[in-house]
This record gives structure tokens, C-alpha cells and sequence, in this order.
């Protein structure tokens, strides 16, 4: 029976991701804090029974927000550590995993970083490539998800293995646009009855004072006696 259930899982969860991947839902944008959404997935998958002793560490800026599909950016992250601890189980090699970030103009570069065994020769070679994978129970469909999301936002995604061993995996993102400046508030005027006398402004200011003036219709104007 338990086999019965394993089977069970692991076929719907290949369905799931087979739907995922060939109808991907329409991208909808928002401005949010990025750190938010890497607390949401660390703490999900800090219970899976893969994590073992693995330590998960975000290292993301507090203010820093994206202009992104939440949950397709939400997605991209539950597959890159999640694909981190499947390859640590089954070498038995890696102690932690870390999701951290770097600004660069026009886009934001988040990674998840490992000591993990690395990524294999062939899947460096085809790294997006779906259905290409190196586990028995894998689809190989994970990190070409990954790539769509980023091509679909405008970024690019890439891996490598680390020279002293594990892997790094970069997504680019757009960030969120800076808030536009607010315009100092004037403070109110004061009530009518506190109001200083017009002193040259207006209709019957400087301007009109001197043109009245030189009509000869006022006296604290440039008026001056002919010859």
C-alpha cells in the first residue's frame, strides 16, 4: 500500500508539472518586497522531510521590491532549493543553501546558491532543455520552468558550479520602479481676518497702480508733472 501511495504522489506530481509547463497561467505584475516571498518559501519548505540537517538562509535587502508575477517568482524559488535538497539527499553531499540577490541598472539577480554536489556535465551543457534530468524520479522539466518565467519577465537565467563545489543558479527580474517624489505641502492660509493687507498684488497692484498712474487717475504711482 505504501508503495501503492508513493507511485500515487510521485505520478500526480509529474502531471502537475507536465499541466505547468505546456498551459502556464497569463503573468500578472505587482510591486512587492522580495524578502517577503523568500520568508514564504524558506519557512514551506524548512518542513520537508528532505532538508535533513540543510541549513536554508535568505539574505535579501528589506526594502528591496520587484515588479514581478508574485507567484510565478514564488514558483521559480520552491523549484531551484528544492531541486538544491533533492540533489543533497541523493549524494549524500551539502550542508546549506542560500538565497541572495544583486542589483545591477535595470534588473535584479537573484541566486540560490548551494555546496551541494553540482550540477552534472550533461545538464550544464543542455540546462533548460525540458525533460532532460539525471534522477530517476525527475521530469526535467524544473529548471526549464525557471527559464520561461524569467524569459517571460524580460530576464535570462543561467547556472554553473561553484569552483569550490555546490552550484549557483541566477534569475534576472525587473525591480519595481522608484516612487515619484511628492511635492512639498503649502501650508494652509490663514483665516480671512488674519490676512496681511495686499501690498502690490493683484488687479489694483504695482502693475495697475502705475498704468492708472500715468493716466493721471492716482497718486502713489510714477506720476510726475510735465515739463
Amino acid at each position: 500500500l505504501d508503495l501503492v501511495l508513493r507511485e500515487s504522489d510521485r505520478l500526480d506530481r509529474i502531471v502537475g508539472e507536465f499541466l505547468d509547463f505546456s498551459k502556464p497561467r497569463p503573468r500578472i505584475s505587482t510591486s512587492f518586497h522580495l524578502s517577503d516571498v523568500v520568508t514564504e518559501v524558506l519557512e514551506l519548505l524548512s518542513h520537508d522531510p528532505r532538508r535533513g540537517s540543510v541549513q536554508l538562509a535568505g539574505e535579501i535587502p528589506a526594502r528591496l521590491r520587484l515588479f514581478a508575477d508574485r507567484e510565478q517568482v514564488k514558483k521559480v524559488l520552491v523549484n531551484l532549493v528544492l531541486n538544491s535538497l533533492q540533489a543533497m539527499e541523493s549524494s549524500g553531499q551539502g550542508t546549506w543553501i542560500t538565497v541572495g540577490v544583486r542589483t545591477m541598472p535595470g534588473n535584479v539577480v537573484l541566486h540560490v546558491t548551494d555546496d551541494g554536489p553540482g550540477f552534472a556535465p550533461e545538464i550544464l551543457a543542455s540546462p533548460f532543455t525540458p525533460f532532460v534530468t539525471t534522477r530517476a524520479d525527475g521530469t526535467g522539466l524544473g529548471l526549464a520552468m525557471v527559464e520561461r518565467i524569467a524569459r517571460d519577465h524580460g530576464g535570462t537565467a543561467r547556472i554553473l558550479n561553484r569552483p569550490g563545489g555546490g552550484s549557483v543558479v541566477e534569475v534576472e527580474f525587473p525591480p519595481a520602479p522608484a516612487e515619484p517624489n511628492r511635492p512639498a505641502r503649502r501650508p494652509p492660509p490663514p483665516p480671512a481676518g488674519d490676512r496681511p493687507p495686499l501690498r502690490g498684488r493683484g488687479p489694483a497692484g504695482d502693475l495697475g497702480q502705475r498704468h492708472l498712474g500715468g493716466l493721471g487717475a492716482g497718486s502713489g504711482g510714477d506720476h510726475r508733472p510735465s515739463g
